[in-house]
């Protein structure tokens, strides 16, 4: 049987994961690519009572192979895995895109990845690349899933349980945050479980290493962005409150605001979650996670000057609630005039105006905040 490594990528919403069977002496690897589809990432079209949504979906590598999906999904299909296979691919490290594209509306959802094809070697060892589960749950109180596959020389007769594989997680700055030791299934695939606890937001690098005897057989590394914990808990009443405030009800807020003790506000929060949870029989709320991922991005780009947050902001609190637009019109600072954006969403239908009257980057929402609630709503 031909050993396949195992990789992941997730992305908001649409995500992509990918397995790659290595490259033999006298052929090419395969790269078998899965793209999970969302209800967030189409418009639906009404139809005899039919609500149904035409896409098409290709994976391409920067080798020139490519592969093509498509058709129509009903409402109720949704989430949906479709599967793409790109063959004869040569060993080396390639660019893998992935791009979904929703018929009616023309609204694209791109993935870009770096996919490691590795060759069986007839005397040496080779190895996968290093995967991370780098999802929204790479938080400095969660923890990160890593995956590596060892492939000993094809003429040898080599255990590969044989070797042991170490892994060490350091940042930018060379100081080693973590260390220890991947455990191995038997057929050469390697894992670790991570704790990211103690460390401090930002980017670090994940080293793995094969040893046998006292020799370094094969080696993989791979970056790693650790990213912020919010506190949608209640640890602190009044930075929960601002979190989730675009995305709460009122009685939600209040009851928040009622919570009397940290106990009581982290039973109201449990309750908040729990009622948004898509699926209640996993472990993994994805309403939550989610949501956590859109806040990073709206820190990250609607923050005014660093001083006030991007989710205190109408931009920010917007994004919150209905996420990226579908259009979005920057007129920037003109002599006579001032700034505006006018972001349009075709799903909800809805136009949302700001405007920058001081031309410091603070844009305000004309649009009613109740607007866009019912709008969201319905």
């Amino acid at each position: 049987m031909v050993p396949q490594a195992l990789i992941l990528s997730a992305m908001i919403g649409f995500s992509t994961s990918w397995s790659v069977t290595p490259a033999g002496p006298e052929y090419g690897g395969t790269v078998l690519v899965t793209a999970h589809i969302e209800e967030d990432d189409f418009v639906f079209v009404r139809e005899d009572g039919r609500e149904s949504a035409s896409y098409e979906i290709l994976a391409s590598l920067d080798d020139g192979a490519y592969s093509r999906a498509g058709g129509t999904l009903d409402k109720g299909s949704l989430p949906f895995d479709s599967i793409l296979e790109l063959s004869g691919i040569e060993p080396g490290s390639h660019r893998l895109i992935v791009v979904l594209r929703d018929l009616e509306s023309g609204r694209r959802r791109t993935s870009e990845s770096t996919v490691e094809v590795p060759q069986l070697n007839p005397d040496s060892w080779s190895a996968g690349g290093l995967s991370l589960d780098d999802g929204p749950s790479n938080r400095i109180s969660g923890r990160v899933a890593a995956r590596w596959q060892v492939f000993p020389p094809t003429l040898a007769d080599t255990d590969p349980d044989s070797i042991e594989v170490a892994y060490l997680l350091r940042s930018e700055s060379g100081v080693v945050a973590s260390e220890g030791w991947m455990t191995g299934d038997g057929n050469g695939l390697y894992s670790a479980d991570i704790a990211l606890g103690g460390l401090e937001p930002g980017s670090y690098e994940l080293l793995a290493a094969a040893v046998l005897g006292d020799a370094v057989v094969a080696a993989s590394g791979s970056s790693l962005d650790v990213r912020s914990d919010w506190d949608v808990w209640g640890r602190d009443a009044g930075v929960t409150r601002m979190l989730i405030r675009p995305i709460a009800t009122s009685s939600e807020l209040h009851a928040l605001d009622e919570a009397g003790s940290e106990s009581e506000r982290f039973a109201a929060m449990s309750e908040f979650w729990q009622e948004r949870d898509p699926n209640p029989l996993t472990e993994t709320n994805e309403y939550m996670q989610s949501y956590l991922a859109r806040l990073d991005l709206i820190m990250d780009r609607f923050t005014v000057a660093g001083v006030v947050q991007g989710i205190a902001t109408d931009m920010g609190r917007v994004y919150a609630l209905l996420g990226e637009p579908d259009i979005v019109e920057d007129m920037p600072f003109e002599l006579g005039s001032i700034p505006y954006q006018i972001w349009t969403y075709f799903s909800p239908s809805l136009t949302v105006v700001f405007v920058d009257d001081d031309g410091y980057g603070m844009y305000e929402m004309t649009t009613s905040w109740d607007d866009v609630r019912r709008a969201h709503e319905h």
